[in-house]
């Protein structure tokens, strides 16, 4: 990314499982992903999705996890999905939402309409 920063973020309660929140236009740093255990710093291994979101499979007992992203101060464009890319963000959307939102968010945008996915 050019004219890049960095943002450290700390989840002060993680499972064993983590998946690691981040905004849309940002990439996760891989080496900076770390668990913290009785103070120190452990390094994790995060799985990053076709869609760029991060995953940490094993916390390793860790108490909170910091990881940093980073964030492109120049607004880009979207990044060019494959059919099978968004084959699998549709697939993953309608099995957590269900096919009622989905139909709902293509009736909006076929009227024009503007809206702002909110996520947990």
């Amino acid at each position: 990314m050019e004219k890049a920063k960095d943002i450290t973020i700390t989840l002060p309660k993680i499972g064993i499982k983590t998946k690691l929140p981040k905004l849309l236009a940002t990439e996760i740093i891989v080496e900076r992903v770390k668990g913290i255990k009785k103070g120190e710093e452990v390094p994790l291994t995060v799985d990053i999705s076709p869609m760029r979101e991060g995953l940490v499979n094993d916390t390793k007992d860790c108490k909170e996890l910091m990881y940093s992203i980073e964030m492109d101060e120049v607004p880009s464009t979207m990044k060019e999905l494959t059919a099978e890319e968004y084959s699998k963000f549709k697939e993953k959307f309608i099995r957590e939402n269900g096919q009622e939102a989905s139909v709902q968010i293509a009736s909006r945008v076929a009227r024009g309409n503007r809206f702002i996915f909110r996520t947990n």
